[in-house]
């Protein structure tokens, strides 16, 4: 990596927008859309997404503006990206992400992150903070991508309707 580089290590890894796309219940249902604002984002707490009561079988986190991840002041190269240590998703004190199958549009796959660890009630950040935390548990990290303007999902699948109302998201802090 060459030293001219700079990672950006504010925690605000977390994208400018977030689409959620609660999925019908059925397929005569349209699906519902909730969208996130979270440009003021920047600091390491977790960000709770308040939305109506519904029940669905999947939810999906449709992430069309990524953040910027590093620049390299040089040549003006920027990589996006982002991160998630934990999404975590309620139906009232409930959290039904562990039930859920997951899928993305592409995951950075290695010892530290990896699809497999965005629901496993681990997060090196947040309330409480795990300082030390087993290899492999530092949350869901994007592919690396010089626009930001490449779109990334995340969806949650259940066999049975969900209900649910809130979703919090948990900032990951890098580890390059």
């Amino acid at each position: 990596m060459p030293s001219q580089l700079r990672f950006l290590f504010d925690f605000n890894h977390q994208p400018g927008q977030i689409k959620i796309n609660l999925g019908p219940q059925s397929s005569s249902e349209p699906p519902r859309y909730v969208v996130y604002d979270n440009t003021a984002l920047s600091s390491p707490t977790p960000t709770l997404i308040d939305f109506e009561v519904c029940a669905v079988k999947s939810l999906t986190l449709e992430i069309p503006r990524l953040a910027l991840i590093s620049h390299n002041p040089q040549d003006g190269s920027s990589l996006y990206g982002c991160m998630f240590a934990e999404i975590e998703i309620y139906a009232g004190e409930v959290n039904v992400a562990h039930s859920a199958k997951l899928s993305a549009s592409d995951s950075l796959e290695r010892e530290a992150w990896g699809l497999r660890f965005l629901s496993d009630d681990r997060t090196p950040l947040g309330q409480p903070e795990i300082k030390e935390t087993p290899p492999g548990s530092r949350g869901y990290h994007s592919q690396l991508f010089d626009d930001e303007r490449t779109e990334v999902s995340v969806e949650y699948q259940w066999e049975q309707p969900q209900q649910m109302d809130a979703i919090r998201l948990h900032p990951a802090k890098p580890d390059y």
